[in-house]
């Protein structure tokens, strides 16, 4: 007897064909509750958050504690003042008693020593610099850096001779027998504890270099608003234009000097303040 092949439903076939591995997953992954996680992933995560926080916060909370303790028993009030770095111009006692006025009684740590080093650098000019620190628990030190001298001004007006530094500031009057700096012939009011023209001592070493380079022995110098006057050893005068070349200058009068002495001519003075050279002799 000859069997007949066994024929499934279409409906059976469809089924079977929905049983593959790969269908499988799918079934899952719809099966699937999306954005549920395992309660061990919470609490884990939950474990690793409150690790940090808790002893930050008890931290902060120690901190903030010492802090109001110390605060409210007057330790971190300053109450000292230490000065280093003055010497001639600047007096210590009258910056330390300015300091202390401002200072005193002030929590360390909110105190601004900014504001301190305005004020202490707009009243004692003859610092240069000033720097201010704090030393906990309650002290503040003020270090100071003087200015330093840098030539000697002869005031034409009162004929007194004053020290100042590079910046032009006048530390103070010194006597005739003072020597080892460059001197300054200056028309008008030398202010001691204030500032004259700002460039003058860096002209004044400008002009040193350069004639002590073309050869020229200057005795003295005097500054005015428009030229500056130069007295040489020879007793030539020579007046330069400030709005013009220094060393180009001082080039020109060292050669004119050179070829006229050549020539057995004696200059008086040079004039090179405008375009056209003027020369007077003797």
């Amino acid at each position: 007897m000859q069997m007949k092949p066994l024929i499934l439903p279409r409906k059976y076939n469809r089924l079977s064909s929905q049983t593959s591995g790969k269908d499988i997953f799918l079934k899952k992954l719809l099966k699937r509750k999306r954005g549920l996680k395992s309660p061990k992933t919470i609490l884990k995560k939950y474990k690793i958050i409150l690790g940090i926080i808790i002893p930050l916060t008890l931290l902060i909370t120690g901190v903030l504690f010492a802090y109001n303790t110390l605060n409210q028993k007057g330790y971190m009030k300053i109450d000292s003042v230490e000065v280093t770095g003055t010497e001639k111009y600047v007096n210590e006692n009258d910056l330390r008693k300015l300091a202390e006025e401002n200072a005193y009684g002030k929590n360390i740590f909110l105190y601004s020593t900014y504001e301190l080093q305005k004020v202490l650098q707009e009243n004692f000019l003859g610092a240069k610099n000033i720097t201010i620190s704090k030393i906990l628990p309650n002290k503040i030190k003020i270090d100071v850096s003087e200015r330093v001298p840098l030539a000697v001004v002869l005031s034409i007006s009162d004929k007194n001779l004053y020290l100042i530094d590079g910046e032009g500031y006048v530390l103070g009057q010194v006597s005739e027998a003072f020597t080892g700096l460059p001197r300054v012939q200056y028309e008008g009011k030398v202010p001691v504890g204030s500032f004259l023209q700002k460039d003058i001592v860096p002209i004044t070493l400008e002009i040193l270099g350069l004639a002590e380079k073309d050869e020229l022995l200057v005795s003295s110098m005097s500054f005015y608003p428009q030229y500056t006057r130069l007295d040489l050893n020879l007793g030539t005068i020579l007046l330069i234009s400030n709005e013009k070349s220094k060393e180009n200058s001082i080039k020109s009068a060292s050669y004119l000097i050179k070829k006229l002495s050549l020539e057995g001519k004696k200059v008086r003075k040079i004039d090179l303040r405008y375009d056209k050279v003027i020369v007077s002799y003797e």
